[in-house]
């Protein structure tokens, strides 16, 4: 793998995963203020359930990475909505939570 190649993949997978990340901080947000008394294991319950998304305990940040870019190959027409929206909703229908 050529340095730009290497560097091209790095930046896509810091994006992606700082979206995810950036999603999460934001539902967190407006659920601790809601929630003030939670702890952080019903905090992050309760995350996962506004989002609906529920990732296997061995869930890799690579694979989400390696989801993402399939589905934006499989439906080209939406790369022109944003990433933290398709993210969502990419994991959501992947990893509902039941």
């Amino acid at each position: 793998m050529s340095d730009s190649i290497a560097v091209e993949a790095g930046f896509c997978v810091g994006h992606i995963i700082g979206t995810w990340e950036g999603a999460k901080f934001g539902a967190a947000s407006v659920l601790s203020a809601a929630m003030p008394e939670a702890t952080a294991s019903e905090l992050e319950s309760a995350v996962n359930n506004f989002l609906n998304v529920c990732l296997p305990l061995e869930f890799e940040s690579g694979q989400m990475v390696d989801l993402f870019m399939v589905r934006l190959e499989e439906r080209p027409a939406s790369r022109h909505e944003s990433a933290r929206s398709l993210l969502v909703a990419m994991l959501s229908e992947t990893y509902p939570c039941v």
